[in-house]
């Protein structure tokens, strides 16, 4: 009998393990990389957002593609995560109101590349590190 609760007891560990580390830990490495990929994007792409409409047509379509497609990624980063309002209420996520306000900028941020204001830019970047916290060397 002991055999056999100890058969019971180690695969329902398991399986509590697993998913814990399918709803929780793995989509929270992958908004962590998304995050990550947003500061080697807003720092890649500096000199585009810096001077909007300057660069050739294609370095401008790039950076604004890849910007919108990240804003893309950073929301979808969250719907994959159970429960999210109150594990960021918790503190263990960044809240849905700093994931809005990234994506809001990242959104403005493409659509300032071709034309646009360099300082408007240069707040909207400010904006999105400061609501995912990503820090520069600054």
């Amino acid at each position: 009998m002991s055999i056999f609760l100890t058969i019971i007891s180690g695969v329902a560990v398991f399986v509590i393990g697993q998913t814990i580390l399918k709803l929780f830990v793995e989509p929270w490495q992958v908004q962590r990389e998304c995050i990550a990929k947003i500061a080697h994007h807003l720092l890649l792409y500096a000199n585009v957002y810096s001077n909007p409409g300057v660069g050739t047509d294609e370095a401008n379509r790039e950076a604004s593609t890849e910007t919108r497609k990240l804003a893309a990624e950073l929301i979808a980063s969250c719907r994959r995560i159970p429960f999210y309002d109150v594990l960021s209420s918790w503190k263990l996520f960044p809240k849905m109101e700093q994931i809005l306000e990234a994506q809001k900028n990242l959104i403005g941020l493409s659509n300032g590349t071709h034309s646009g204001d360099p300082l408007h830019n240069a707040s909207r970047s400010d904006k999105i590190k400061e609501a995912l916290d990503i820090k520069f060397g600054e």
